[in-house]
């Protein structure tokens, strides 16, 4: 980009006469662009305002507020004009480009690898991803970057691009503040004191939007979740918890992933993940990404939600057949499950790198996932209710909008409370991510909410794909009530093309026997329930190891 503008003719200033690009980029004495809406200035430029804690207890932190609509007009003469002509060094240049997004107020991101800068989309507040890429062109609103040839005559060019990749290499890059979190609705950091609104220096986060307060009570929260048929409380306990998780997600450092089933279309589970959307969000039509048969277009889809730092992303509907489970996606589950969820910015090279802050929600009928996965979820099940037409509030999702602020209120007093009585964690909860569910349990008992995770082992044995197969090799072993070997599940297994990671063709029966002891472990004495009945699985010990399987029907009411 830059040797092509420095070959143009010199009697045009570089550009064609009436050409777009001579109306958008001008000199200082002949006008400036037009900024993006949002400037915020960091700490160690200005004067530093303490944030009260809002009734949570703890220190005070020192934060700067944000300032919107700065222009470059607004910045220091110094800092508008940026020689990058060929003859300077690298690092002369990089050393003026650092210097004026210290200037604007531009943030670096926890990865170090692109640039965060506060803005407003759509009048919400939010925070911007600039890549390397689109660095050149950010750079112009504020700054003219020029070149002299040897003849001293200037010309107005942008930065090169090996300039702005080079950027991010320079020591001095680290000038600028890490954000490691972005918030839209609350936050609190590590000793659970309450964030205020904007950049907080000590824990790193940037919360957008205003600051609420702590109310009592469930009022708000219970008028909304009242619409919903849960169920049990433990799906209505795993719900809050979730919610109380993306406040807490400076301290956790954990946001496990939730999967609302549901027995049939209707039960209101998409309206539930939309609602967790408004509220955690704050936006008013939540988004929604259907998966795609595609890998390379549905990760691409997942990047563009990634780049927008939107804390819910609500994979919504998901369908599959019996031969492939509605979450067979390799991408989905290395984004859930990842420590730093990242992918290939779209149309760059450069990848698109976020802490683990997101909460994905997977909607589906009957959900069948990966034992990986479905060992991370956190399942919340609603039921089908044939008696209601309509919801209790016509539209619940502009109701929760609405009273966004006290629902989030009552969470915080919840967190309040929690911290009164020393943030016990639950020790007698069960989970892969352990310490999140501990302490999400121990939060929701000090608060007299009862079940959480309660559910936890049905719905690894009802949404585990592994386990739906192992059933059914299971019902055709007993189907006459016969005690059976390791080996005729194995044996099972391999005529009816089930389970074939765990037995393939030319297997030895000794690694056979070890694969069923391994996949009815968990199972093995233990009652779960499973589409509508109670199974219970036993072992006979012995030379030559037995089972048996024993089923019973459910009603409703159980």
């Amino acid at each position: 980009m830059q040797t092509f503008m420095e070959d143009r003719d010199d009697s045009d200033n570089g550009r064609r006469p009436g050409s777009e690009s001579d109306k958008e980029r001008t000199s200082p004495e002949e006008g400036h662009t037009s900024a993006p809406e949002p400037i915020i200035k960091h700490p160690e430029n200005t004067d530093t305002a303490t944030a009260t804690n809002h009734g949570l207890p703890g220190k005070p932190q020192e934060v700067r507020p944000a300032q919107f609509g700065a222009s470059k007009l607004d910045l220091p003469a110094e800092f508008t004009r940026i020689e990058v002509s060929p003859h300077l060094r690298p690092q002369v240049i990089l050393s003026k480009v650092v210097e004026l997004l210290l200037a604007i107020g531009v943030f670096l991101s926890k990865s170090g690898k692109s640039l965060l800068l506060p803005t407003q989309l759509e009048g919400v507040e939010t925070v911007q991803m600039i890549s390397s890429k689109d660095l050149p062109e950010f750079l112009i609103n504020f700054c003219t970057c020029y070149s002299n040839d040897k003849n001293g005559r200037q010309r107005h060019t942008y930065l090169s691009g090996k300039h702005a990749k080079a950027l991010f290499f320079f020591d001095r890059i680290m000038q600028l503040p890490m954000i490691e979190h972005v918030a839209r609705n609350c936050a609190v950091d590590n000793d659970l004191n309450l964030l205020p609104h904007g950049y907080s220096p000590g824990s790193r986060v940037y919360l957008c939007g205003p600051v609420f307060e702590p109310r009592e009570g469930t009022q708000y929260l219970n008028e909304v979740l009242d619409d919903f048929r849960f169920k049990d409380d433990a799906s209505r306990a795993n719900f809050i918890g979730a919610l109380l998780g993306t406040i807490l997600f400076p301290r956790l450092k954990r946001q496990p992933p939730v999967c609302i089933a549901a027995n049939g279309p209707g039960a209101g589970k998409s309206h539930l993940a939309k609602v967790a959307a408004v509220l955690v969000d704050g936006v008013t039509a939540p988004v929604t990404v259907g998966l795609n048969s595609s890998e390379t277009e549905f990760e691409k889809t997942l990047g563009a939600h990634l780049a927008r730092f939107e804390r819910v992303i609500l994979i919504d509907n998901c369908r599959g057949t019996k031969s492939r489970p509605a979450l067979s996606s390799s991408v989905l589950e290395r984004l859930m499950t990842d420590e730093r969820p990242s992918t290939r910015m779209l149309g760059a090279s450069s990848l698109i790198e976020r802490q683990a802050d997101i909460l994905w929600i997977v909607t589906a009928n009957d959900p069948q996932m990966s034992p990986d996965l479905v060992s991370r979820c956190i399942p919340v099940v609603l039921r089908l209710d044939p008696n209601r037409v309509t919801y209790k509030h016509q539209n619940l999702l502009d109701y929760a909008l609405r009273h966004r602020e006290e629902i989030l209120g009552e969470l915080l007093a919840m967190i309040a409370h929690w911290r009164e009585q020393g943030a016990p964690l639950d020790p007698a909860i069960e989970h892969r991510e352990l310490y999140w569910a501990q302490a999400i349990g121990g939060l929701l008992n000090a608060n007299g909410i009862s079940g959480f995770l309660d559910n936890y082992k049905e719905a690894m044995a009802n949404q585990n794909s592994d386990t739906r197969e192992l059933v059914t090799v299971l019902r055709a072993v007993a189907q006459n009530g016969d005690v059976f070997e390791s080996m005729d599940i194995a044996a099972t297994a391999r005529g009816m093309r089930l389970l074939r990671n765990h037995f393939p063709p030319f297997q030895g029966d000794a690694a056979a026997r070890s694969k069923v002891s391994f996949l009815l472990r968990p199972y093995v004495g233990v009652p779960f329930e499973f589409e509508g009945s109670r199974l219970t699985v036993t072992r006979y010990p012995g030379r030559t190891i037995r089972y048996s399987l024993t089923e019973e029907m459910l009603f409703e009411d159980e």
